[in-house]
């Protein structure tokens, strides 16, 4: 089971690459699942709050921007849905230093 209602202003460390997981916006919510299908995360947004994901290869920001969810350069509408390949990642920070897994590992 995946960590539901996470208020917005939140850090999150996934275990893994980014595109393991996918991003569906509901109302002002933004789920997280698993390359299974599994929620990882329920995500609450808000207007001035940012909620940071940080995957073993980098980390997008959450927000709300012009009434829209904002993640990794997407404006989502609602219902919309979105692989880790379609968001803008900054690899300045990752999960490796909290897994202790280094991303060439898991891709080797």
């Amino acid at each position: 089971a995946g960590a539901a209602r996470v208020s917005p202003n939140t850090t999150l460390n996934f275990e893994g690459p980014s595109n393991d997981f996918s991003f569906t916006r509901h109302g002002t919510t933004m789920d997280v699942r698993d390359d299974e299908g599994n929620l990882a995360a329920m995500l609450m947004a808000a207007t001035g709050a940012t909620t940071t994901l940080i995957f073993a290869d980098g980390f997008v920001e959450l927000g709300v921007a012009n009434q829209q969810l904002s993640l990794g350069g997407i404006d989502f509408t609602e219902g919309q849905s979105a692989s880790a390949a379609d968001l803008t990642l900054n690899p300045a920070r990752t999960s490796e230093p909290v897994f202790g897994v280094h991303l060439d590992d898991i891709l080797a």
